[in-house]
Formats: structure tokens, sequence, C-alpha cells
């Protein structure tokens, strides 16, 4: 009797942001056999070549969220404002440079 399972369950995941991070995230969950939904900031027309490339489905925002088990952000900060606030918790944040000293 093994103590682990190595059973895998396969999710529906969505994924906004298909850049380097997302795009490798994305990649790497559709080889292990997850259903995979892309957004970009670009709409769903502007992320079908990427979903082509991978075999995921291009979606807009709200489709990219929208019945899935797990939602990926993976887009820069200031891209945040834009996405729906009636699925995401906004918040500002503020950076600020920290000195040391000695």
């Amino acid at each position: 009797m093994t103590r682990y399972s190595r059973e895998v369950t396969n999710m529906e995941i969505g994924i906004i942001g298909t850049s380097s991070i997302g795009g490798t995230i994305a990649r790497k969950l559709k080889a292990a056999g997850h259903k995979i939904r892309v957004a970009n900031s670009k709409g769903r027309e502007g992320a079908q070549h990427f979903a082509d490339e991978v075999g995921a489905t291009s979606a807009d925002m709200q489709g990219a969220v929208d019945g899935v088990e797990l939602v990926i952000l993976s887009n820069l900060l200031p891209a945040m404002v834009k996405l729906p606030t009636d699925r995401f918790w906004t918040c500002r944040c503020r950076f600020s440079r920290w000195s040391q000293q000695s």
C-alpha cells in the first residue's frame, strides 16, 4: 500500500496573461492534461494565436474565469485594474524603495 496517491484529476484552468510566465504555465499545465483557457489584454482574438499554439481555448477575461476550477493571474500590476471587478478583489498597491541604513 502506498502512502501517497498518484491519482491526478484534470482540471479546467483559466490563465490571464500569455507572456513568458503565463505562457509557460499554460504549456506545462496543458502538457499535464488539463483543459486550459487563456486570455490577455488584447481580447479573445489577441490570445487566439497562442491558444492554437498550445492547444488551449482562447477567451476574453470573463470567459477565462467563468466555470473554471482555478484562475491564474499572470499579468503586470497596471493591467490588474482592467480585470472584472465582480470576479476579482481590487487593491491599490504602493511601492516604495527601501533604503538600507547602517
